[in-house]
């Protein structure tokens, strides 16, 4: 009690931060009173409007501490964090935002009946938090920090609600609906490219975050990498910091090898070759492919039964080389793909997409065939992977597109669109 009094009414700042220290201190020990929490919770709106920012602020990082320690508490503590949301002080929004995104992330990924309950109970809180981040993120003269640690969480968002499995949102609702949510979001991202005041601090933080998203989430990628592409450095201040984010960004994404990622290699190499970096796009290629003869090696020595099962899954940045084999084949022509068509099936055979990429200037006479391997997903992914290398080929794809889409099997068709409903443009 003398603690709590100390950090409501002590002159000294310095002197309230460190009561505040050794309660978090009692707070984090496995046998601590719940009373003391309670008495501690019951006096929030003191410490919330005290007279010290750094008091303020660095009750946003006990909030955080504590809401980690269990569920009880997190359910406990996690609606305290919403006034600091509204404090004047742009050092405190900040660090309440980056508190809240660890215990959003928390809350989400507790796994046992118990946690579904109490998830329910603290849902409320988390979409109040949620949409005022929310505003943070979009809306004009915000705090340029405030609005990186927003657009941080937003990419959290986006991951999280776009899980297939991993996460408990299950019990929240149906998943369409967080999908929905999460491609809208993502939408709202891609368009912060084109606000001309953005400041380079923030168009740096969205090409880490969206490029984040891209080597996560396949279905993205598409998107995401269209949008990189068309990026010009030079409409930004700071235009060096910019390059260099945008080439870090598509050098991870050259290494990625899912399904999303690999018919766009060519137009990446394109783009780093003009941003002055080929060569550490071959060094990265070459990299890549140590490590897809490694992994290859690896599963051949698996028993058969197991080769289609990975640890790290189908969606990692270089776990996924060896569902993908490139090729050199001379002399194919776009509209090949028509002919092989007939191989993409609704069944759990598999599909076979063969699709040619175009010739680059430092490929010589030959034209790359990417090959998407039978065991790399289901049809549906593999279709997708099929048409989006299409569309990397530019508009003299469509006629091509056009044939594989009517050819293609009505229930397939059916599942691609569902599936790529959540890329759909947001509409204000």
């Amino acid at each position: 009690m003398e603690l709590l009094e100390d950090a409501k009414n002590h002159a000294d700042c310095g002197h309230r931060i460190e009561s505040l220290k050794r309660l978090k201190d009692i707070f984090l020990q496995n046998d601590s009173d719940p009373a003391l929490l309670n008495q501690f919770l019951s006096n929030l709106t003191d410490l919330q409007t005290a007279p010290f920012i750094p008091v303020r602020k660095y009750l946003a990082v006990m909030i955080q501490q504590i809401g980690s320690k269990d569920l009880e508490t997190l359910s406990q503590i996690f609606p305290a964090l919403l006034p600091l949301l509204n404090d004047e002080a742009p050092t405190v929004v900040r660090q309440c935002i980056s508190s809240g995104t660890v215990l959003f992330r928390r809350a989400l990924d507790l796994k046992n009946v118990e946690a579904d309950k109490w998830l329910k109970n603290l849902w409320p809180w988390m979409v109040k938090f949620k949409d005022a981040v929310y505003g943070f993120a979009f809306w004009q003269g915000i705090s340029g920090g405030v609005k990186l640690a927003a657009m941080k969480f937003v990419e959290i968002v986006v991951l999280d609600f776009t899980q297939d499995s991993g996460n408990n949102l299950s019990v929240l609702g149906p998943a369409g609906g967080h999908m929905e949510e999460g491609g809208k979001n993502l939408g709202l991202m891609l368009e912060q490219f084109d606000v001309p005041s953005s400041p380079s601090s923030l168009i740096i933080v969205l090409i880490n975050c969206v490029a984040e998203i891209a080597a996560e989430r396949p279905g993205f990628c598409c998107r995401i990498l269209t949008a990189l592409l068309g990026l010009d450095p030079a409409r930004y201040g700071h235009m060096a910091s910019v390059r260099h984010a945008l080439k870090t960004a598509l050098l991870e994404l050259l290494r990625c090898a899912h399904w999303g990622a690999l018919p766009w290699r060519d137009r990446l190499l394109e783009f780093l070759h003009a941003l002055n970096a080929g060569e550490a796009a071959t060094q990265a290629l070459r990299r890549a492919d140590r490590a897809l003869k490694k992994l290859k090696a690896e599963r051949a020595n698996r028993p058969r039964d197991l080769r289609g099962i990975d640890s790290d899954g189908v969606d990692g940045v270089l776990p996924g080389l060896q569902n993908l084999k490139v090729q050199q084949q001379p002399g194919c022509q776009l509209d090949e793909l028509s002919s092989n068509v007939d191989q993409i099936k609704g069944s759990s055979d598999g599909i076979s997409a063969h699709v040619d990429r175009t010739k680059s200037s430092y490929e010589g006479d030959g034209v790359a065939l990417l090959q998407v391997d039978r065991e790399i997903c289901c049809p549906v992914q593999q279709a997708i992977g099929g048409i989006a290398a299409l569309l990397a080929q530019g508009h003299k794809s469509g006629e091509s597109i056009e044939r594989l889409v009517r050819k293609m099997d009505p229930g397939l068709l059916a599942d691609v669109v569902i599936s790529n409903m959540q890329n759909l443009p947001c509409i204000r």
